[in-house]
């Protein structure tokens, strides 16, 4: 008797050869063909794998699984899908393959249930257990307790633990969580020691609903964001951590931390008691002071670490683990203090006891004043920094620097990271731990004129790096890599300019930055980036800048689907642009807010008529091809809402030609896929695929949103085609992508075609 046919792993087969099809532009019989060679078989018997007559073995997953990865819009899920249905979803030897073809990444899981975090990378080279504590942590974390806070002074390893216990708690398998250690399925951070005091309630949310993948809820009323994320946070395990608690000061984030519903917990880490938090059912975990056990092991490690020689006997350890309290950073600085001045430990520790606030003072005291200048460098930045900038930003030269960023290492005054994972894996970056951050803040206030240059300096850094990577740049993702490492600093950079000047850094930093944050779709960050620019511009009198921010303003707010937001921006655009001749992009890009304002209305001719004066007026006002280009494609869109098809078809195809003439690969494949789409609508699958597989070799790696319009129109071809299960994946993974870049009119049609097409 044959074996019953598996429709849904047919349906796999046939959407990879679909798929491969229409990337490679060969006919399925040629596909099929070649994968019957490639396995080893007939074409004739390659039919039997459709229906499940031929048996799966290794051999035939490799290729199937090789040809799979290397097509640009297969994912691992139609992998693990085919493993699991074909029965090899256990075979070591395939899960490797699969781990080989698509490396498993959480930073990028959209649509698809992982574990995913924002961890900060650790600041410690090894981290020194506490049994005690991480217990208690550990049995807190396991009760019904909503919040545990994690109380110890300064510098006794609150954040070093609270990160330890995070990851353990992330990557817990199903034997330690049986054995007593909570799993979460996401973790998220937050951590007011950059910026003490600024971490408010409404920021939290924003983080916790773009990391659980629902980013276009932070545009909600407070009341109605909390709700949503607190049905978010009721749907999985996720662990929010919230490091300095104590200098956290907005009382409705104080508030609603004991009210954090389950199955998620909060654990922070504090300096100062919280009855008040007590009071309301959180749990308290003292750390104490390191045992003998785990000071000795510290300072045998520490030891190490700095090369301390000769390091401390049990006996002189002993010695500092009483006399410092058992803090480790204390204990680091005084090590390093030892180190740098050749005496014993023991004998500095009777000049300074325990009071580590001294220590931190003495330790300064002692540093030149080129090593001084790094210190008070790097307070300015709130994240961690490479080693060449935080040089240039101390105006120091790189031999200098390099003789006295050891002293501060082994001092303990600075941290080190070592990046994993980013465009700059293996770097290595400064920052500051809070306790010293703290101090030395307050010493740069004193230091107004080396602050003054530090700043111009970390301007002219900040200026010179975005205009190098940042900018419009949807086929170079390596360039935006390199933005999102130092997005924390440049951020600061852009805000202190804006709020302090000079305002031409401002807004060079908004024209640099603007394209990153639309394509990780951070457009709440975008949203404060435009206003910013835009007051900026008002303040220098710069027309062609002000035109430009309330345009990207405009445009963002209407794309979506708010252009109520902008309404003021848009009166004083349409009044400048009666006021002023402008030329060139000014011109498209006023023009180009005007008619998607009016296309979210869904007010069309007036839509079409605003672009229709660019194609008119292009010439005399020295509009570019490539912007005119990008015009008929909009206008073709506008055309194909109102159901006039033909005319969108002319214009789309006119948008091609040019696109194709000016070489713009990007605009090129938009228009293929808008193409297909008006083929889809026909039931013209042919044509659809072949338009399908003309846009992805034309755009091999498109940014987020030119992805999510090719998987709309993937899915719809699989739903034509009968693929109904993989079509729903393509197409709620298109209508997440359009979610997360806040485009609710297209995932909205994204969930019409989910519901109406694969069914």
């Amino acid at each position: 008797m044959g074996k019953v046919r598996n429709f849904e792993l047919e349906s796999l087969l046939r959407v990879l050869v679909h798929t491969v099809a229409a990337a490679s532009r060969k006919t399925i019989a040629g596909v099929e063909v070649d994968l019957a060679e490639a396995i080893g078989t007939t074409p004739k018997g390659f039919q039997n794998f459709y229906v499940s007559r031929a048996k799966y073995d290794f051999r035939a997953i490799q290729v199937l699984l090789t040809c799979a990865a290397g097509c640009p819009y297969m994912t691992r899920v139609w992998g693990e899908r085919l493993l699991r249905l074909s029965g090899f979803d256990r075979d070591d030897h395939c899960l490797a393959l699969l781990d080989t073809l698509w490396p498993p990444d959480p930073s990028r899981s959209l649509s698809l249930p992982g574990r995913r975090t924002n961890l900060p990378p650790p600041m410690y080279a090894s981290f020194v257990m506490r049994p005690t504590a991480f217990q208690l942590v550990k049995e807190a974390l396991a009760a019904r307790s909503p919040m545990v806070v994690l109380e110890g002074m300064g510098g006794i390893g609150k954040t070093s633990l609270a990160r330890e216990i995070a990851g353990s708690c992330l990557a817990a398998t199903a034997a330690e969580r049986e054995a007593g250690l909570p799993g979460f399925e996401v973790v998220i951070w937050v951590s007011d020691k950059d910026h003490p005091g600024k971490t408010r309630l409404s920021g939290v949310l924003d983080l916790i609903v773009d990391l659980l993948g629902a980013p276009e809820l932070t545009r909600l009323a407070p009341e109605k964001k909390q709700s949503a994320a607190e049905q978010l946070l009721r749907a999985q395990r996720v662990l929010l951590v919230l490091d300095n608690l104590d200098t956290v000061s907005d009382p409705a984030l104080l508030a609603w931390l004991p009210t954090i519903p389950e199955p998620s917990k909060a654990l922070v880490t504090s300096r100062e008691s919280r009855p008040e938090l007590y009071a309301r059912g959180a749990w308290r975990v003292e750390l104490k002071q390191m045992t003998e056990v785990e000071g000795s092991a510290f300072i045998g490690q520490y030891s190490r670490q700095i090369g301390l020689i000769p390091a401390p006997d049990e006996a002189a350890r002993q010695v500092l683990i009483v006399g410092l309290g058992g803090n480790p950073k204390a204990i680091a600085i005084l090590l390093g203090m030892a180190k740098r001045c050749g005496q014993p430990p023991t004998h500095l520790l009777g000049e300074r006891q325990s009071d580590l606030g001294e220590l931190v003072a003495s330790s300064w005291a002692a540093l030149s004043p080129t090593e001084q200048q790094i210190g008070l460098a790097l307070s300015l930045f709130p994240a961690s920094v490479a080693d060449s900038v935080l040089a240039q930003v101390a105006g120091i030269d790189s031999t200098a620097y390099y003789a006295s960023i050891e002293k501060l290492s082994d001092l303990s005054l600075i941290e080190t990271e070592h990046l994993l994972g980013t465009a700059t894996a293996g770097e290595v970056r400064r920052s500051l731990h809070p306790v010293t951050r703290q101090y030395i803040e307050a010493q740069l206030r004193e230091e107004g004129l080396f602050a003054a240059a530090a700043r111009a300096r970390r301007a002219a850094w900040a200026v010179e790096f975005a205009s190098v990577h940042g900018g419009f740049r949807p086929n170079e993702p390596q360039a935006l890599a390199h933005i999102a490492t130092e997005e924390a600093n440049l951020w600061a950079v852009f805000q202190w300019a804006s709020d302090h000047g000079p305002d031409r850094d401002a807004l060079i930093l908004a024209q640099q930055l603007e394209f990153f944050y639309y394509t990780r779709a951070l457009w709440g960050r975008n949203h404060d980036l435009y206003q910013r620019a835009i007051r900026a511009a008002r303040r220098l009198d710069d027309m062609a800048a002000l035109s430009d921010a309330l345009a990207l303003f405009v445009v963002m707010v209407s794309r979506q689907g708010q252009p109520e937001q902008a309404q003021d921006e848009l009166a004083e655009l349409v009044a400048l642009s009666r006021s002023e001749a402008l030329q060139g992009a000014q011109f498209f890009r006023a023009e180009h807010a005007r008619a998607l304002a009016h296309l979210a209305r869904d007010q069309y001719e007036a839509a079409a008529a605003a672009w229709q004066r660019i194609l008119d007026k292009g010439s005399e006002r020295g509009v570019s091809a490539q912007l005119i280009g990008g015009t008929l494609h909009w206008l073709g869109l506008c055309r194909q809402r109102q159901g006039e098809v033909r005319t969108a078809r002319v214009l789309l195809e006119q948008s091609l030609a040019l696109a194709l003439e000016q070489g713009n690969q990007r605009r090129a494949a938009r228009n293929q896929i808008a193409l297909a789409s008006l083929a889809l609508d026909r039931s013209d699958a042919d044509e659809a695929a072949r338009r399908l597989g003309d846009a992805a070799q034309l755009d091999p790696a498109p940014d987020l949103e030119q992805r999510a319009h090719y998987l709309h129109a993937l899915g719809r071809l699989q739903a034509l085609q009968g693929a109904g299960p993989v079509a729903r994946q393509t197409l709620t993974e298109a209508a997440e992508l359009f979610t997360r870049m806040g485009l609710s009119r297209e995932a909205q049609e994204a969930r019409v075609s989910l519901g109406s097409k694969a069914s």
